[in-house]
């Protein structure tokens, strides 16, 4: 089997709870040999910021599902289901890859889902949910942020190169002190090399930030 690594996260408030890209990968990197299956190979890798949301946005998806038509994957790992698709239409794609043998494995941390023995009710209901899970959690997500910007709280996870912190019970966010003085020289990279954000995003990957 020839298998591709797919990690996706946005900055949408139903996606903040998700692990970031680097950490995305370094999970599926274990899982890979966990599972006994050659080591990764970074052209294998996809990943993108964007949201799944609505369907269409994402050009590493549409990517890795040409591949999959054409035969050069059958195998996906990802970090949990709703990496893939948070729509119906898309999770319809991917539904039906399963369905023709193109995909045939779909291997998460939690979970495989099989095209040998999945049955594709089952199938629709783990798409289905994690559609129905995105409304649901954009919805309350909101209405804690708000909650938290009148307390004058950080609402979320910190950004990239900080870290939350509490104080008295409200989040805060100071500079991480690991990943914060790669900072400087990200950006001098990114603006010297003229990177596009696969590239800078792969440059962190690089530095284990």
């Amino acid at each position: 089997m020839k298998y591709a690594v797919y990690a996706r996260k946005s900055s949408e408030d139903d996606d903040r709870q998700a692990l970031s890209i680097p950490a995305q990968i370094v999970e599926m990197k274990e899982l890979v040999k966990k599972y006994g299956y050659p080591a990764v190979n970074e052209k294998d890798i996809f990943f993108e910021e964007k949201s799944a949301r609505k369907p269409g946005r994402r050009d590493e998806f549409n990517r890795l599902v040409d591949s999959n038509n054409a035969g050069i994957y059958d195998t996906i790992f990802c970090w949990h289901i709703n990496r893939l698709s948070r729509n119906p239409l898309e999770g319809g794609i991917i539904q039906q890859l399963i369905v023709e043998k193109k995909l045939r494995k779909i291997i998460t941390h939690s979970d495989i889902v099989d095209s040998d023995n999945c049955n594709e009710i089952i199938m629709s209901f783990l798409f289905g949910y994690s559609s129905q899970t995105s409304r649901e959690i954009s919805q309350n997500t909101r209405r804690g942020i708000k909650e938290k910007v009148r307390r004058g709280e950080w609402p979320t996870y910190a950004p990239q190169f900080y870290e939350n912190v509490d104080r008295k019970g409200k989040n805060y966010i100071i500079p991480h002190p690991e990943q914060s003085p790669f900072y400087e020289k990200w950006v001098d990279e990114i603006i010297k090399n003229r990177l596009n954000q696969r590239q800078a995003q792969k440059l962190l990957i690089d530095w284990g930030v």
